[in-house]
């Protein structure tokens, strides 16, 4: 379900950045400047998103290492000795527990689990800040746009794709279970995705 809703956050990401894209489009066609509160109102409701599907980015992968330990130990055995560690040190530790080797920590796929970790530990440990001018809101939304592609949206930044960024570090655990000739049954999520 966590996967199911960072997904649906990013669709929605996605939607909205179409949305000011093609207003930009069109106030340039018309040859008037695009309104700054209009097009920042579609980046604003784009940047929500972007933060919210690393929220459920981060309950899938926490959710995921627990069920992947618990698989291969138990519920107790997890719980006692495994889930007081925070996300980062699980994702290194309970595939050296379940396969003998840690997750790659200089794989894009290990920085996408720190990336997601960081996003979420600004969400929960929310500190106030001053409030920006528009030109300091104008920079700080660039930071998160994407030139919307063609194709699927699958084809966007990957920085911006969260729900691909879950993939591949999925991707990476399974590869390392071919390696150590071990199969869960998990994997029909990575097939439907």
């Amino acid at each position: 379900m966590y996967f199911q809703l960072t997904r649906e956050s990013y669709d929605r990401f996605v939607d909205n950045m179409k949305k000011a894209a093609n207003y930009t489009v069109s106030c340039n066609i018309k040859g008037r400047r695009p309104d700054t509160k209009i097009w920042a109102n579609f980046f604003e409701k784009s940047l929500r998103e972007y933060l919210v599907q690393h929220l459920f980015a981060a309950m899938c992968l926490e959710a995921f290492i627990y069920d992947y330990a618990a698989t291969n130990f138990s519920d107790t055995y997890v719980k006692k000795y495994i889930d007081k560690l925070d996300l980062v040190s699980k994702w290194v530790v309970v595939p050296k527990l379940v396969l003998g080797k840690e997750f790659p920590r200089s794989s894009r796929s290990f920085s996408f689990i720190r990336s997601i970790k960081r996003e979420r530990d600004k969400l929960v440990h929310s500190k106030s800040r001053p409030q920006l001018s528009d030109k300091e809101r104008e920079r700080e939304l660039a930071k998160y746009t994407f030139r919307p592609s063609k194709s699927d949206t699958k084809d966007t930044d990957l920085e911006l794709n969260v729900p691909c960024q879950l993939v591949e570090i999925l991707n990476t655990l399974k590869k390392m279970e071919t390696k150590s000739d071990t199969k869960q049954d998990w994997w029909e999520i990575l097939e439907e995705h």
